[in-house]
């Protein structure tokens, strides 16, 4: 702790977030010294890439897909940014809306994998692929079919259509259920974080 707490550092106004291992006290410490606060502890699970899982009514995703798939982006309500209360709920919303929107304005994710079902999108899957290994980016499923497979119906598709080592996924700690469905369907527990927001206007 003793290299960081004399240090001073002079960051610029506006919102910076932060991730740290679990680990590393002494800069999660030295951080909220200078205004940041921790707001999320999330939990990353590895799939090795030859992984086989169903994939029943999956797809690329097309530019056709954007209003479909941005409307189920709402049923996203415990992000990070929802959690932070400098963020209001429609700002948290907004965040998300934006963060899918970016993939089809080719601004982020490599790419989306979606679920339909009598001829309506039921979920989808953000994905990044970087030297060989892919990370789930974002994943959403409609209230109404979750528990029906559509996630792991998913993941399995983004696995048959790229070459990749392995694939990981993050989920807070709190969030049992979605780390009882990724152990469930064969995930093995990689690491823990600290994610921290720093919000100054």
């Amino acid at each position: 702790q003793g290299k960081f707490e004399n240090k001073k550092i002079d960051l610029p106004k506006g919102f910076i977030t932060c991730k740290l291992d679990s680990n590393e006290f002494s800069k999660s410490i030295f951080l909220q010294k200078h205004n940041f606060c921790c707001i999320d502890f999330p939990i990353t699970f590895s799939l090795d890439g030859n992984q086989k899982l169903d994939d029943i009514n999956c797809r690329m995703s097309n530019k056709n897909d954007l209003l479909s798939v941005l409307n189920l982006s709402k049923f996203i309500t415990n992000s990070r940014f929802h959690i932070d209360k400098n963020f209001s709920k429609k700002e948290a919303k907004l965040v998300k809306y934006k963060w899918v929107e970016n993939f089809f304005l080719g601004n982020r994710g490599t790419g989306l994998v979606v679920y339909e079902f009598r001829e309506k999108i039921r979920g989808f899957l953000l994905y990044i692929l970087n030297k060989g290994q892919a990370t789930i980016d974002l994943i959403v499923v409609d209230p109404l079919y979750r528990k029906k497979q559509v996630a792991s119906n998913m993941i399995g598709y983004l696995l048959k259509e790229n070459t990749c080592k392995y694939l990981s996924a993050s989920t807070q700690a709190s969030n049992i259920g979605a780390q009882n469905f990724y152990c469930k369907i064969g995930f093995k527990y990689k690491k823990s974080s600290i994610v921290l927001h720093r919000n100054e206007f």
